[in-house]
């Protein structure tokens, strides 16, 4: 006998069944109903591929690394510019008289590299808190200690793992 659940789930149309999976957050649909509704779906003959178009993005766990990875590449393109930016800044600062507003500027602009240094690493330990898989050897104390030339050094090393990773995971 089915649960009264699955009986009304029975009763809705296509369009609500897929309309109630694409607002899984929102609608607070539990992962047994989720997989009820899957199910009634399958039966019906809807194809995978309409299902996974309405799924929310943040239920793959792929769909999820890859953000992670993308944000990640982001942030270090963003790390990449702030530093020649800052380099370019500080050679430019010798040539001129010392003045505040040249400080100023080269102090937030080391600023932005260190936040944007922490913001990738981040995005890097969510990556691997996806795939489920040990984290990096990287802590942002290295990158403190020894430089910003180690990170654009260790950036090729992640950035190929981090591949590695997400072939392995789709």
């Amino acid at each position: 006998m089915k649960s009264p659940q699955t009986v009304s789930l029975h009763t809705l149309g296509n369009e609500e069944l897929l309309d109630l999976i694409k607002n899984n957050p929102g609608a607070g649909v539990s992962q047994g109903v989720q997989d009820s509704i899957l199910q009634i779906l399958t039966n019906r003959g809807v194809d995978q591929d309409t299902i996974q178009r309405f799924r929310p993005a943040d239920s793959n766990p792929f769909d999820k690394a890859q953000k992670h990875y993308m944000a990640f590449k982001r942030s270090s393109r963003r790390v990449f510019f702030c530093y020649l930016t800052f380099a370019g800044a500080l050679m430019l600062s010798f040539l001129l008289d010392p003045h505040w507003i040249v400080s100023t500027a080269l102090l937030l602009i080391f600023g932005s590299l260190i936040s944007f240094v922490i913001d990738t690493l981040l995005q890097q330990k969510r990556f691997y808190k996806v795939v489920g898989g040990a984290r990096s050897y990287s802590t942002p104390l290295v990158f403190f200690f020894l430089g910003m030339p180690l990170y654009f050094l260790m950036f090729l090393s992640f950035k190929q793992k981090m591949e590695a990773r997400l072939e392995h995971l789709a």
